[in-house]
């Protein structure tokens, strides 16, 4: 049954599924007790943070490919390569996307903005640069680009050698999940700069199969636009 290609779907749609319902439920929950108090950025944290033992438990059981070695000579280069490399084109395409006059279109963008501006500094660090940055990854490249990718595996699902060769995979890995990605940031500009982010990000955990790497680079381009909109 685990091998059928239904089930294979299957192991990628319902930890996304519960992943989204439940971080919107939290969400709402949080925002009914805390947000005049807090603010809306702080209930995101929360929400965040009691979603990540759920998003690790489906991550550690999942089928993927993990490079759980420390990396040695050239390999450290090339994860800070990723990191710092995603951390410049993320910045740079954040203020692409920000100044394009489509967010005179897009009330969602605008009202999402706010959010993620909403709170103290630290919150700010906090939310956008460490807890939802580890979550995302977990889910997005972890469980979706990750379980994408180990179909075309061999010995990851017990089947021969698939016909279809294992690049074919591994695009298809980051492509789907950083469309994925940006639809669930539901709206136009957000969904431009999230895609992108996705292929970037995608591309560094096929590449480098460390969860750590993507997580940092996310957390650092976060970080970036933190600090760059100071005021």
């Amino acid at each position: 049954m685990r091998d059928q290609p239904v089930r294979r779907i299957f192991d990628v749609v319902y930890p996304l599924f519960i992943y989204y319902i439940l971080y919107y439920c939290l969400q709402v929950l949080f925002a009914t007790i805390f947000i005049d108090s807090f603010g809306s950025l702080f209930c995101l944290l929360l929400s965040a943070m009691l979603c990540l033992p759920f998003a690790i438990f489906f991550y550690r059981r999942a089928i993927v490919i993990r490079n759980v070695a420390r990396p040695k000579g050239r390999e450290w280069i090339e994860c800070v390569a990723w990191i710092a490399g995603i951390a410049l084109l993320g910045v740079g395409a954040n203020l692409l996307v920000a100044h394009l006059p489509l967010q005179e279109w897009s009330e969602g963008y605008a009202s999402t903005s706010k959010i993620l501006r909403d709170g103290s500094l630290t919150v700010r660090i906090l939310t956008n640069a460490v807890a939802v940055p580890l979550l995302e990854e977990l889910v997005y490249r972890g469980l979706v680009c990750g379980q994408i990718e180990a179909w075309g595996s061999v010995g990851s699902w017990k089947t021969p050698k698939p016909k279809t060769p294992a690049r074919v995979y591994r695009f298809t890995a980051v492509v789907v999940s950083a469309l994925i990605f940006g639809a669930l940031h539901l709206n136009v500009i957000q969904f431009l700069y999230a895609f992108l982010m996705g292929l970037f990000l995608g591309t560094a955990y096929i590449r480098t199969h460390r969860i750590w790497v993507v997580f940092l680079a996310h957390g650092c381009t976060n970080l970036l636009v933190v600090l760059l909109t100071l005021g």
